[in-house]
């Protein structure tokens, strides 16, 4: 996989091992779950309202990023291409468009989403995985 990917990606990857890239993906799934929880424990609070909508901007993020994997970098498909079409794309387009409809937050807070969705799905992320390969060597 390294081999197939760009710089700093590429050098993050060599680092992963497949148990700790498991272990990283249980913990964003907890992290994704607590705030599902806290939605369904305070709906009427717009802090976890707008915690879900940051979810799901990086979901819809991170499928665009499957996307575009797949057809610059693998050439066909990749590695979580069929979930991020499948699933990810899906819920982010009916969650943003009921919020939007609905108006779970405000304007602006809805538009704040997607800041903070790029710093999550790239610094933040990128950092986590290097920090994981770090942790496992």
């Amino acid at each position: 996989m390294p081999a197939l990917l760009p710089e700093p990606f590429a050098s993050i990857a060599a680092t992963l091992s497949y148990p700790m890239m498991l272990v990283a993906l249980v913990v964003v799934s907890v992290v994704a779950l607590c705030v599902a929880v806290a939605v369904a424990a305070w709906p009427q609070s717009s802090r976890a309202l707008w915690a879900l909508l940051v979810l799901e901007a990086v979901l819809g993020l991170n499928a665009i990023g499957h996307v575009l994997s797949a057809v610059v970098v693998f050439h066909g498909y990749g590695p979580g291409l069929a979930t991020a079409v499948i699933v990810n794309t899906p819920f982010a387009t009916y969650c943003f468009s009921r919020a939007g409809r609905e108006q779970w937050v405000s304007v602006e807070a809805l538009r704040a989403t997607m800041p903070v969705a790029l710093v999550l799905h790239g610094p933040i992320l990128i950092g986590g995985l290097w920090l994981a390969g770090w942790v496992s060597h």
